[in-house]
């Protein structure tokens, strides 16, 4: 007995205590070698990130490597917090196919959509090594492109985009419609919940699932046909736009009935790009509108062709707030909260003055991160990369610590220490920014 309490103890004793894993590097750069363009990021609470967008050629990223089998394919690449790249996967057919959306279900898996063929498709992708676990296209006699998907509490998708023709039980009433459809999470399965359009162009391009499993769409209505003609109804009476393109804001129930819309435009093209929702239900919304435009009695000056602006709506769709960017040109496409709450717009822009913050150009369309107070949209800081050339961000989500953005640059960046890009050439990025 003595014996085995010496031999306990020694054995105890030996143990060495479990080292401490270690901290994710404050900034991390991986460069995607190849002709391609991002359009949508995803991150998990952990900071691993999913990208999806559309390349042609050869795609080179973390030693992986694809290639495609017509003009263009979809890519999706999913990459660890350190930015090491766990799998690139590649999705299309002999035609010109791209993926829009991406999001990361709560066991880690992938799903991406966009359009194959000229139809929208979605597929899931297996967390482990990317393996398709199911492929879900939505027929139809005429044009679908699926722009945004967002997971509902269940674990199924909501997805929406516009289309031509026919959809499934749907008759486009114009040039192209909205539609909303849901995918079942496990399955695949796809049904259309709503379809909601006018005789121009209705274009969603963003979506937000809430809590109530209300889901929210945004986006613009209403274009290329004359202003005579481009009233939509979405559910409360028809609603004509000010000019080329109005912005919309809709929620509708999980069954697609409509609970309110909200609009808003002048002349020239407004749009709605992003979402966000914060724990109180207040909605932010981003994009940009074309001048003139009159906002809550704020009369833009000095803008160009396009003009970025993120607004704040109550959880009923009333307007609170609105900032718009005087500048040359700009477009606030992205949006995200951090850690500290503060909420993040991103994009591309040729100078931007917000009151007494200004972010000045540095040579071509240089690519931003501008950091908002959610409670009356002042400015509290941003991020500038910008090259001779052109420099934009395509994809925006919170990291621990703080973000993860993609986009591509025809220049030379340089970041996390590392050079991303060449002069005359297209490369795109992923970037692990934790020391904002």
């Amino acid at each position: 007995m003595r014996a085995f309490a010496v031999l306990l103890a020694c054995a105890c004793a030996s143990v060495r205590p479990a080292a401490a894993p270690a901290k994710p590097a404050a900034c991390e750069a991986l460069p995607l070698l190849g002709t391609a363009e991002p359009f949508a990021l995803a991150a998990d609470r952990g900071g691993a990130v999913a990208v999806a967008g559309k390349f042609s050629g050869a795609l080179s990223a973390g030693g992986f490597q694809i290639l495609s089998a017509g003009g263009s394919d979809a890519f999706v690449l999913f990459a660890n917090a350190d930015g090491k790249v766990r799998w690139l996967h590649r999705l299309g057919g002999p035609g010109d196919d791209g993926a829009s959306a991406v999001a990361i279900a709560p066991n880690g898996d992938v799903v991406a959509a966009g359009h194959v063929e000229d139809h929208c498709f979605a597929a899931r992708l297996a967390a482990d090594d990317g393996r398709e676990l199911w492929s879900s296209r939505l027929e139809g006699a005429g044009e679908s492109h699926c722009r945004a998907l967002a997971f509902d509490a269940r674990g199924d998708l909501f997805a929406t985009g516009s289309f031509s023709g026919a959809l499934k039980t749907a008759t486009s009433n114009g040039l192209y419609d909205l539609f909303l459809v849901k995918f079942a999470g496990k399955t695949g399965d796809a049904s259309l919940i709503r379809a909601i359009g006018g005789k121009g162009k209705e274009l969603p391009r963003a979506i937000a699932v809430l809590p109530s499993g209300s889901v929210l769409l945004a986006g613009q209505f209403g274009g290329e046909v004359d202003l005579t003609e481009g009233a939509v109804d979405f559910g409360k009476g028809a609603v004509a736009p000010n000019g080329d393109y109005d912005g919309f804001l809709l929620q509708l129930a999980a069954d697609g009935k409509t609970e309110w819309v909200a609009t808003f435009g002048d002349n020239g093209d407004d749009e709605i790009n992003a979402l966000a929702v914060d724990s109180d239900g207040a909605i932010y919304a981003s994009g940009h509108h074309q001048p003139a435009g009159n906002y809550h009695g704020l009369n833009p000056h000095g803008v160009g062709n396009f003009t970025g602006i993120v607004m704040r709506y109550s959880r009923q769709g009333r307007g609170e707030w609105v900032r718009i960017f005087e500048g040359p040109s700009s477009a606030a496409n992205l949006l995200a909260f951090d850690e500290h709450g503060r909420l993040w717009t991103a994009g591309a822009s040729r100078g931007i003055r917000i009151g007494d913050t200004a972010i000045e150009p540095a040579g071509g369309l240089d690519g931003f991160a501008l950091a908002l107070n959610p409670r009356d949209g002042e400015p509290l800081g941003y991020r500038r990369w910008g090259s001779p050339e052109q420099d934009l961000i395509r994809g925006l989500a919170r990291i621990p610590g703080g973000l993860a953005l993609t986009g591509y640059t025809t220049g030379e960046l340089l970041e996390c220490g590392k050079p991303i890009g060449s002069q005359g050439e297209q490369t795109s990025f992923i970037f692990w920014l934790r020391n904002f």
